[in-house]
């Protein structure tokens, strides 16, 4: 087993520090897609796990020369853990790793003032995962009991970017749906004054297929962004489709070229596992093996590698190789082009990323050659 991934060193751990959740949103990849594995493992990461994944994190960082690590706090709902036990995890991760960044993300239902203070004082910056509207977030991301969690969620992000809290806000997450009208979504995300946006296509694969249309959902919204004089906020989907369209190197796994290395995600029970979105495709599929009381990081990092090539991840199908947006999609999300056997098939929403990147190329064009037809008028009139 190689020591070291051949891609990029591993810059992002994310700890699981709670395995369950105060929702039960019905198309979560944790609870309710194939993998079940969280049944076995404990509610919450204990001290000594915890220590020991701090210790193997400042290891790695200092041989690597990782200058700014960044330590995200994830569940479940990292909240549960609550405001003593986050301060001191916090001082914790400061004290063993130089330079640590540290963040979250929750699903915003108990930002309240209490624990917000914490996060302020420890400056532990916050993204909050949301499907948009009231009507739009009640649909999926309720309690057990079936209440909808919008009115809490609601009232947590207006504390949040309030002037108190707003150094913390670092963005929303939000799952496209079909069932939602994208620009009310859209404008009901723009309304809590995020820093930036990100949207993610609903885990699903060739053994449970997606429906089709995300490409124009998501580029009513692009159209939207694009045409504002000022940017209201940086949406990671499209600044990267247009940074690849650009020339640029792929910074995110989402689109472009997979970077294996980048992110280790560490679960409550101290396991190395891989990206998580791969509980969607089969029992274990994010499984490593290793434990941070025995393994270091290098050893997961290695194992990554050697299962990205395995897998097929690494490699494109035919119809990737001879596609025209190959440099831009790449395949896409690797998760989402299991087949049952290995992530060699092209994506489950291979049509509507196509169409989405030949949108969104085809206006930069066209703002291009507006831009230089300008140019030569200009030069023609000197």
């Amino acid at each position: 087993m190689p020591d070291a991934t051949r891609g990029q060193a591993v810059s992002e751990f994310v700890l699981k520090i709670r395995q369950l959740c105060n929702l039960a949103c019905d198309y979560c990849y944790m609870y309710e897609m194939a993998d079940q594995s969280f049944r076995g493992r404990p509610a919450e990461m204990s001290w000594p796990v915890l220590e020991m994944t701090a210790d193997r994190i400042r290891d790695y960082v200092r041989l690597e020369g990782v200058a700014q690590p960044r330590v995200i706090l994830h569940g479940g709902e990292p909240l549960l853990a609550g405001p003593q036990r986050l301060a001191r995890l916090a001082q914790l991760m400061r004290d063993r790793i130089p330079g640590v960044v540290l963040s979250l993300q929750t699903n915003g239902v108990l930002l309240k003032p209490r624990i917000l203070d914490v996060l302020l004082a420890e400056g532990i910056g916050v993204g909050v995962s949301i499907d948009g509207a009231p009507a739009a977030q009640d649909r999926h991301r309720r309690f057990a009991d079936g209440r909808g969690s919008s009115a809490q969620v609601a009232a947590g992000l207006e504390l949040l970017g309030s002037d108190r809290y707003a150094s913390l806000f670092s963005g929303l997450l939000c799952v496209a749906s079909l069932e939602n009208d994208p620009l009310e979504t859209y404008r009901s995300l723009l309304s809590y004054r995020p820093p930036a946006l990100d949207f993610l296509l609903p885990l699903a694969n060739h053994v449970t297929p997606p429906a089709r249309g995300y490409g124009r959902w998501l580029g009513a919204i692009f159209d939207e962004w694009y045409a504002a004089p000022v940017m209201p906020a940086y949406i990671r989907l499209f600044g990267e489709i247009m940074h690849l369209a650009a020339g640029g190197a792929p910074r995110t796994d989402f689109i472009g070229q997979p970077q294996p290395g980048l992110a280790m995600v560490i679960e409550s029970d101290g396991s190395y596992e891989m990206v998580d979105a791969l509980k969607s495709a089969y029992e274990g599929a994010a499984a490593t093996g290793l434990h941070v009381s025995a393994a270091s990081v290098h050893d997961a990092a290695g194992y990554q590698q050697a299962y990205m090539d395995s897998s097929g991840v690494t490699r494109l199908h035919r119809t990737c190789q001879e596609c025209l947006v190959r440099d831009i999609c790449h395949g896409g999300y690797y998760p989402h082009r299991w087949d049952g056997a290995s992530f060699l098939a092209v994506s489950a929403y291979c049509e509507d990323l196509m169409w989405l990147i030949s949108h969104i190329t085809h206006r930069m064009r066209e703002d291009l050659a507006f831009l230089e037809e300008g140019k030569n008028a200009s030069t023609r009139t000197a």
